[in-house]
């Protein structure tokens, strides 16, 4: 599934996938994400702490702990 992305780099993204706003940040490479996923009328569809990990790994995390793939 495709994210599209407003801001990324190896520590923080934000992005849009099917009306659902997707943020990721961490401190630094060694240090857990924090995913926050809102859906289109503004409700968490995920909000927490996840496993350190690359941008890619996080943001599929993200995807699959709002529901929105399998």
């Amino acid at each position: 599934m495709r994210i599209r992305a407003t801001v990324q780099d190896e520590n923080e993204f934000e992005g849009a996938c099917k009306r659902h706003i997707v943020k990721l940040i961490r401190d630094d490479p060694g240090s857990r994400w924090y995913i926050r996923v809102s859906d289109p009328r503004g409700c968490y569809a995920y909000d927490g702490w996840w496993q350190v990990g690359t941008v890619e790994a996080a943001k599929a995390e993200a995807l699959r702990g709002a529901g929105l793939t399998s």
